[in-house]
């Protein structure tokens, strides 16, 4: 199939390029049925999305409602980076597209209190056919909280709906994009 190295597949459950001969028959079909051969329309290298956000409470370090730490938590930071990341690439999507996470890598180097203002930005890097990798990094004031890259893959919106209903898990109405600034 066109787009495939013929040994790579995008995991149904994570999304994520996994051996094509790893996965059961079904979860092949549907990992087939979303790979896309189409060149993505130019993303500009070096593109920028910034957006600042104040951190609460629901963002802090915690496991099953007990707050260990009451500061930014890695995986709120991990979330506000892929989101930044995607935002990054949306501008430059038709509208028969949409984009998967694949990949996130960050190292969280320093804390940020509730109520700290956290500007969050993620650069286009590389364009690698319908992958795109951004560079993103959380500031506080000018104290660098983390930093890292997030890697996305763009698919066809109606091969993403076909394998969301495949796997039961249908898109939800409220489940739209927004951009913030």
């Amino acid at each position: 199939m066109a787009g495939l190295s013929g040994v790579d597949a995008i995991n149904p459950v994570c999304l994520c390029l996994v051996p094509l001969h790893s996965l059961s028959i079904a979860s092949r079909a549907f990992a087939l049925h979303l790979v896309d051969s189409r060149p993505v329309k130019t993303i500009p290298p070096g593109h920028t999305f910034t957006m600042h956000l104040r951190v609460d409470g629901t963002m802090t370090a915690s496991f099953f409602e007990v707050v260990l730490h009451p500061v930014y938590a890695t995986f709120a930071i991990a979330q506000h980076a892929e989101y930044a990341g995607r935002q990054a690439i949306l501008p430059f999507l038709d509208a028969d597209e949409d984009a998967v996470g694949t990949a996130i890598s960050l190292e969280h180097r320093a804390s940020a209190p509730v109520g700290a203002v956290v500007e969050h930005s993620a650069r286009v890097e590389r364009v690698e056919g319908r992958t795109v990798t951004c560079s993103v990094r959380a500031l506080w004031g000018d104290r660098i909280i983390a930093e890292g890259s997030t890697v996305q893959r763009v698919v066809s919106r109606e091969r993403l709906r076909a394998g969301l209903a495949a796997l039961g898990a249908d898109e939800r109405p409220n489940n739209k994009s927004t951009s913030t600034t």
